[in-house]
């Protein structure tokens, strides 16, 4: 990676909204159908409405929920608090209905990883990934380990289910895909929290979970693959009705052989005694 690479002017809303504009207006043309934003920034009215646009346009806008201490917004947020909630300050996951906000999880870091060192609790969150231990593909060809837990490439490992998704069932419109995304997460639609929203995504659930999400996003049907599956259980052990009659002649047998031995060992005793 080249360092000067790294430089230039900050990411600003306008540029951001500029960026968005230009995927609502292509995306047609180009078949663009994700938008990932691995990146925030301050709230913007302009941001607002091309984001907006972009939903309008059939795309779905996959964001960050913001790493801790990072240039932007987080700034502000240099360390967790009780109560946290960042979703008003990190953008455009905080426009919430037409974003999919992702966090990261401390899954694979060491024992005891705190992910709210590195990452901020928000309402904004609807799931979440690991990022520790994750193997990427650079450009270039080249691979190496990410070593952080990092909203960033989280909200781009939910692009990539996103898209596995898309080709899975290429008729699904975006609330159909958000549905089976989130249907399938590890945690529960009824109570999402602010570091996983409706849990960790679940990629080959998504996948091959039989959910029918109507053209509104909405489902009855939450049944597992593996539910369909009962896991074999181990056969029910026979009753023997004779145990207890086998258990008593056991130890009649066991006290009987144990009289008779005594028997013979004092007979010798007993017929000195008798002289």
């Amino acid at each position: 990676l080249d360092p000067d690479s790294l430089g230039g002017e900050v990411l600003t809303p306008a540029a951001l909204a500029a960026g968005l504009r230009w995927v609502a207006a292509n995306a047609q043309q180009q078949g663009i159908r994700i938008a990932n934003v691995s990146l925030s920034v301050a709230p913007d009215d302009e941001l607002a409405a091309a984001v907006k646009a972009v939903r309008q346009a059939g795309v779905l806008v996959v964001a960050e929920t913001g790493n801790r201490g990072a240039v932007g917004p987080m700034e502000a947020f240099p360390a967790a608090v009780p109560g946290e909630d960042v979703a008003r300050a990190v953008f455009p996951a905080g426009y919430l209905d037409d974003v999919i906000g992702v966090n990261a999880t401390a899954r694979g870091a060491e024992a005891g990883a705190d992910p709210q060192l590195d990452v901020g609790a928000s309402s904004a969150t609807d799931v979440a990934a690991p990022t520790y231990g994750a193997v990427v593909l650079a450009v270039n060809g080249s691979a190496c380990t990410l070593q952080d837990i990092n909203t960033s490439w989280a909200a781009a490992e939910v692009s990539g289910t996103l898209a596995l998704l898309m080709t899975r069932y290429p008729d699904d419109n975006p609330a159909q895909l958000t549905a089976r995304l989130f249907g399938t997460a590890s945690g529960t639609m009824d109570d999402p929290t602010r570091m996983t929203g409706y849990g960790v995504v679940q990629p080959l659930e998504a996948l091959t979970r039989p959910l029918r999400p109507g053209r509104d996003g909405e489902y009855a049907d939450t049944t597992s693959a593996r539910d369909q599956s009962p896991r074999a259980r181990a056969p029910e052990p026979e009753v023997d009705s004779l145990a207890s009659l086998r258990h008593i002649a056991l130890w009649a047998a066991i006290l009987g052989g144990a009289a008779l031995l005594l028997a013979l060992m004092l007979r010798p005793v007993l017929a000195r005694r008798d002289d």
